[in-house]
């Protein structure tokens, strides 16, 4: 077979392939960031590149011949630092850690004793080359084993590991703590995830699970546990969350909302928690939008129409870039207010609502937003319904992940993705998952307690659910 050679431009470098190999394969085998929010089926369009001066899909460009390659620009490889709870020194010569594994993104937080947090490190999960959300992370552990997943993943939080140990000296690892939802888990374990892929969806564990760091390929020895989850798709990262939500009153109801890949729901009190995961996608999270990205450099995270129409945008970094999940809604949100998308979702400008730059909001976009958005709300509903409560039952709404942080209630209301009635009683929780994880790791509180009390329940097989489906699909 006959080796070829593509050269990079943006680093000068050279890499060999064969010939017949997909482009994609062979960047990612070589280091390079390729996002495939599709699983590579040439649908998203989000693994574009430059050949040899022409426009072409990664994942569906197959080599014959040398070529010259030119890598777009984005900030998702960027790490996030960021503060939990305090901002502590870190002293002593043993480390443990809090892991929060998300589908999207990966937060790993250096405990301080018994009391708080001295850093927080957030990055891109790098399983997402193999697409967006679960599903196709299952499909890629078919095609190309559950290995090829797990092991970038290990590689990246020992790299960061490491960085810490030398930024604050410590010498040993002691223990990680880990949360996530059931098939990063998984993943992580090294377990087959297939099952979870297809009817009637069963898990190879749940439980709590403990093991060693050497036996997962971490350059160091410690202690790892994952912390128990609920069901196949409502994992410990909302066991974990919802430890730190507060109980209502007797004879009220608090909700939790997770707008992750995954999104979770929850309606509870002190006696149960009605859980349930709503299939979303991963549009909050930028995937599936013709202009999305994850909420790192360059992302909308904030959007209103001023007087003349004129935007007035909230960004992070120094040049917007594209649409993370928070701006898409107040963009839409604005649009509705503006009359420019009617109650069907229907876009009124033909090329798409130009936003800054090269940033345009299309009808596909709306479309997949509407989906996203009815998914959520009639799970919300469906677990009332389940719960036999009203709205006025509700004490609190809890608003979960890193989304929590940026989001505008008032669009999300707008919008018909939190009830309107609902808007005074909304509290974001930031990190729920990892502070949860922190509380489980330092003693504070134990998500066993929430799993015995938790009853999930599969929309699918409840009769309303369609029903709420259709009804709020459109605003």
């Amino acid at each position: 077979m006959d080796e070829l050679i593509i050269k990079i431009n943006n680093d000068g470098k050279q890499i060999f392939a064969f010939q017949g190999e997909r482009l994609s394969d062979v960047l990612i085998r070589n280091g390079y960031d390729i996002p495939m929010p599709c699983g590579g089926k040439g649908r998203c369009g989000k693994c574009c590149v430059d050949v040899n001066g022409f426009s072409v899909l990664a994942c569906r460009t197959f080599l014959t011949k040398d070529i010259e390659v030119s890598l777009p620009i984005n900030g998702t490889n960027i790490y996030v630092h960021q503060g939990l709870i305090e901002s502590e020194m870190f002293q002593g010569d043993v480390a443990s850690f809090a892991l929060d594994i998300g589908t999207t993104t990966v937060t790993l937080a250096l405990l301080d004793g018994e009391d708080g947090v001295s850093e927080t490190v957030t990055f891109k999960n790098p399983q997402t080359i193999y697409g967006a959300d679960v599903i196709t992370r299952i499909n890629a552990v078919k095609t190309v084993g559950t290995e090829a997943l797990r092991k970038p993943l290990i590689d990246e939080i020992s790299k960061i590991i490491g960085e810490l140990g030398k930024k604050y000296g410590f010498q040993k690892v002691n223990e990680i703590t880990v949360c996530g939802n059931t098939t990063m888990l998984h993943i992580f374990w090294g377990e087959d995830c297939t099952t979870l892929g297809y009817a009637p969806y069963t898990p190879r564990f749940i439980g709590k699970r403990n093991g060693s760091a050497l036996e997962f390929g971490f350059p160091f020895e410690s202690k790892v546990r994952s912390l128990a989850g609920i069901s196949a798709f409502v994992g410990s990262d909302v066991a974990a969350g919802l430890v730190t939500a507060e109980m209502p009153q007797e004879g009220r109801k608090n909700i939790w909302i997770d707008f992750g890949t995954n999104a979770e729901v929850a309606v509870f009190d002190s006696k149960e928690y009605i859980t349930t995961a709503t299939a979303a996608g991963p549009c909050f999270e930028g995937a599936n939008i013709s202009c999305g990205m994850p909420a790192t450099d360059g992302a909308i995270t904030r959007f209103i129409l001023g007087g003349d129409n004129i935007p007035e945008i909230t960004h992070l970094g120094k040049e917007p870039i594209g649409l993370c999940g928070t701006g898409l809604i107040d963009v839409v949100a604005e649009l509705l207010k503006k009359g420019i998308i009617d109650s069907t979702g229907y876009l009124k400008i033909d090329k798409g609502f130009p936003i800054c730059h090269n940033v345009v909001l299309t009808q596909k976009d709306i479309r997949e937003f509407q989906l996203a958005k009815s998914a959520i709300r009639s799970g919300l509903e469906t677990l009332l319904e389940k719960a036999g409560a009203k709205y006025e039952d509700v004490e609190k709404v809890y608003l979960a992940g890193g989304f929590s942080s940026f989001i505008s209630v008032d669009s999300a209301t707008i919008c018909g993705l939190i009830p309107k009635v609902f808007s005074d009683r909304c509290v974001s929780l930031a990190n729920a998952a990892l502070r949860g994880t922190v509380m489980c790791a330092q003693g504070k509180a134990d998500e066993q307690r929430v799993v015995e009390l938790a009853m999930p329940i599969e929309l699918n097989a409840q009769e309303c659910f369609t029903d709420k489906f259709m009804e709020y699909i459109g605003f």
